[in-house]
């Protein structure tokens, strides 16, 4: 993709990476290597050689301290969700004032919550540990990386309220038809190959189950089932054709609720 190569020449030169860079150089004497030339392969503070994996991981923790690399309608509520991802953000003895019943739902909304935050600080810690990557291969190698596609996409398995859920999101750059594509192998790999098909019928069918929920009468819900179809009926109320022709419609409408419900578990997951 052109633009993850466009940015990745780019990003070794943003005013909030020069200096770290420049910093890295300083602290051990590292000179400014280009592609062409021989790579960086060991790295010494005085006479003491440091090992590769720990100068990436002070890449990283100089990357993670930069204050203003993200913008500020990014940073803000990023901080706020690392706060909350803390182990000691909440706890229940924080809502021990709260009516029992009102501190339950408290703690189940604060859940949903933390765990919306922790997908925001997985996906900005991944971030950063990609512009670490592709800083350590730069101060060394003086290559370039393609930025990962993750920056302009991301398709990922989440969980909201104990269920999970798959969310994408994409930027005006992103490839639409490979996002829709990651999304749709996304939901098999979570939910299985398999999925229930709502069809016209199921969803007409919801009306007599909605009526079945507020308990009205068979009979009535029967007489709306043949009335809002205009299901024809003999004349003769009395007669046996009568009767079998309403049993018809009532064995349909059973079947149709049936497999509705059916329907609906799958959808909700009801294991009830």
């Amino acid at each position: 993709m052109k633009e993850s190569q466009f940015l990745g020449t780019l990003l070794p030169s943003h005013p909030d990476l020069q200096p770290l860079i420049q910093h890295l150089r300083e602290k051990y004497n590292l000179h400014e290597v280009f592609p062409d030339e021989e790579p960086i392969t060991k790295i010494f503070l005085g006479d003491k050689e440091i090992p590769l994996p720990e100068f990436r991981q002070e890449i990283k923790s100089l990357v993670d301290e930069l204050p203003d690399f993200m913008p500020p309608e990014i940073a803000k509520p990023l901080s706020a969700a690392r706060n909350l991802v803390k182990p000691k953000s909440a706890n229940k003895h924080e809502f021990r004032f709260v009516p029992k019943k009102t501190r339950l739902a408290l703690m189940d909304l604060f859940k949903a919550i933390r765990n919306l935050a922790e997908f925001l600080v997985d996906i900005f810690d991944q971030f950063n540990s990609n512009v670490a990557d592709m800083l350590y291969i730069y101060i060394l190698t003086g290559e370039t990386q393609e930025v990962p596609q993750d920056w302009f996409s991301k398709v990922m398995t989440g969980s909201a309220v104990g269920e999970p859920v798959v969310i994408a999101m994409a930027s005006q750059v992103a490839n639409q038809e490979a996002v829709i594509e990651q999304f749709r192998q996304e939901l098999r790999k979570t939910f299985g190959a398999q999925h229930p098909k709502t069809t016209t019928i199921t969803v007409s069918t919801a009306y007599f189950m909605h009526l079945q929920r507020e308990h009205k009468k068979w009979d009535f819900i029967l007489e709306e089932f043949i009335r809002l179809n205009h299901f024809p009926l003999p004349r003769d109320r009395n007669s046996k054709r009568y009767a079998e022709t309403v049993q018809g419609y009532d064995r349909l409408l059973r079947k149709r609720i049936q497999r509705s419900e059916s329907v609906l578990n799958v959808l909700l997951k009801d294991k009830k």
